[in-house]
């Protein structure tokens, strides 16, 4: 489903932001800037695993650096060389597809929130079950780095409001 961005006030979604997300900002940054998004679009996707922090309270946190390492490998099956796989924070990835318009996004993001759905990780006794979030949006004219993290931020938050195991995209 697709989301519509609010009226935000410039600046406020950063002032705390990790430092991983300046970086992830200035490459999209730089490639909207030298690229062609005409010929090249340019595609991201922030996903999110639902409940971490209550698997790792009930489970303990060497189960949840399990699934982090088991979403980490779903996530980087099937990326071209021009993709870029990123950690934001302790459960949110940011994949960066370059030359991907939203449709493949879209498919390319369904494809491994199904495939990380039917997953369940054997750990230690337990049989772990978990889901991912995703939010995506892709690069429109006028958009810099921040306002393309923005739009698929807001896409996630309401995929994750939404009920979680779930894609949202903003166009």
């Amino acid at each position: 489903p697709a989301v519509e961005t609010p009226a935000a006030e410039p600046g406020v979604l950063f002032s705390a932001r990790a430092a991983e997300q300046v970086v992830l900002v200035s490459q999209i940054k730089d490639y909207l800037e030298h690229g062609d998004p005409a010929s090249a679009p340019l595609a991201l996707v922030l996903v999110d695993i639902d409940g971490l922090r209550k698997l790792n309270e009930a489970h303990g946190m060497a189960t949840g650096d399990v699934v982090l390492r088991a979403v980490k490998q779903f996530l980087t099956t099937g990326l071209r060389d021009t993709d870029t796989l990123t950690q934001l924070n302790g459960d949110c990835f940011a994949l960066t597809l370059r030359k991907a318009d939203l449709d493949h996004a879209v498919q390319g993001a369904e494809r491994v929130r199904n495939a990380i759905g039917l997953c369940k990780l054997r750990v230690n006794e337990n049989k772990i079950h978990f889901t991912i979030s995703s939010g995506l949006a892709e690069a429109g004219p006028g958009d810099d780095g921040e306002v393309l993290y923005l739009r698929c931020n807001l896409a996630l938050q309401a995929a994750k409001a939404a009920g979680r195991n779930c894609t949202f995209y903003h166009d």
